[in-house]
């Protein structure tokens, strides 16, 4: 969708402002019983178990989850948005805001990997009132919505308007990592409070912490390298799911780790260095002696699907991509094929 962004803008992931003020309005703990018998309340399971009224095994009792917010919560978060939001323009000395939300589709949930886009957020505990203050959001500052897509497009769209548009001053407020792959001018982590500059170049690929514990942090085009190689957790999309389950493999963790991405993509200086890197390592997951093309997967909704490696590359892509206009979905044969990497 076109963006007539106003002079000096905060453009604000909705999805976590109101995350963020949702949750800081309730009060949650977990309420422990004993067949019929109420044990107590605790503030979490872990105090529970450290207690001494856990005397049977901790199978034995019910632990619910109990999740309560006051009854003027309404004035409550109209006024945690308003704080959040004015220290936040103060920490970017930004003027105006622009709350990006998602749309009421999004074209990853139809992406035929093994397993759904975000699948693994199912079952994690939201705040209670959560829909209600994406709405409230609405009410009090202006929002805008991709056609189709997340909060997190909305917010791509706006950094790659703003990163060739000298005189907008525009500043992307999000703690999505995705975000590190969009050329943005300035980029406002509110955790914390770093603003960032992600060039339009091939970027680079930095190893905080040692051995195991080891995190890649990537910007620029790396970053999208990285995910290719990686996936994301969080979004429940990983390039090996598809390996792993034509090959019966029960493994969840990312088969490519942080320590092995960023050895894999230290030394890319350009497109098609990390581009042949990538296809290298879907090769060697995908092409067997027994299979050099086509390989069959079923998806997270029991449809049967064949492709090469190459068209699961695109899925993982079509997962990870934030488009920087409504329309913009880059196809990887292209990609490779204009770069002479196959």
């Amino acid at each position: 969708m076109p963006l007539d962004l106003k002079p000096s803008t905060l453009v604000i992931d909705g999805d976590y402002l109101a995350y963020l003020c949702a949750a800081s309005l309730e009060h949650k703990c977990v309420v422990v019983k004993h067949e019929d018998k109420l044990i107590g309340k605790y503030k979490n399971r872990t105090e529970f178990k450290k207690s001494d009224k856990l005397i049977l095994p901790y199978e034995e009792y019910t632990v619910m989850d109990e999740q309560s917010v006051p009854d003027n919560w309404e004035t409550q978060l109209i006024t945690y948005f308003r704080t959040t939001v004015k220290s936040w323009n103060k920490n970017t000395d930004t003027n105006n805001v622009l709350i990006a939300l998602g749309a009421e589709t999004n074209h990853r949930d139809s992406i035929p990997t093994p397993t759904k886009y975000k699948y693994s957020r199912k079952d994690v505990l939201k705040p209670l009132v959560l829909s209600e203050s994406k709405k409230l959001l609405e009410k009090v500052y202006e929002t805008a919505r991709p056609e189709v897509g997340e909060a997190d497009d909305l917010l791509a769209y706006a950094a790659f308007h703003d990163f060739f548009e000298s005189s907008l001053n525009t500043v992307i407020c999000t703690v999505d990592k995705d975000a590190r792959m969009v050329p943005t001018k300035k980029l406002y982590n509110p955790m914390s409070k770093e603003i960032t500059h992600i060039p339009a170049e091939v970027g680079e690929v930095l190893l905080k912490g040692e051995g195991s514990k080891s995190k890649l942090v990537a910007m620029g085009r790396l970053m999208m390298a990285y995910q290719l190689l990686h996936g994301d957790t969080t979004d429940s999309y990983a390039p090996c799911d598809v390996y792993k389950q034509i090959n019966n493999i029960d493994r969840v963790s990312p088969i490519i780790t942080d320590l092995k991405a960023y050895n894999l993509l230290k030394n890319c200086k350009t497109d098609k260095d990390y581009w042949k890197v990538i296809v290298d390592q879907y090769a060697s997951w995908y092409i067997t002696s027994n299979n050099t093309s086509n390989i069959t997967w079923t998806a997270w909704d029991g449809t049967v699907h064949t492709g090469d490696y190459i068209d699961i590359m695109q899925m993982t892509f079509d997962a990870l991509w934030m488009k920087r206009w409504e329309t913009d979905r880059p196809q990887v044969r292209e990609i490779l094929d204009k770069l002479g990497v196959i």
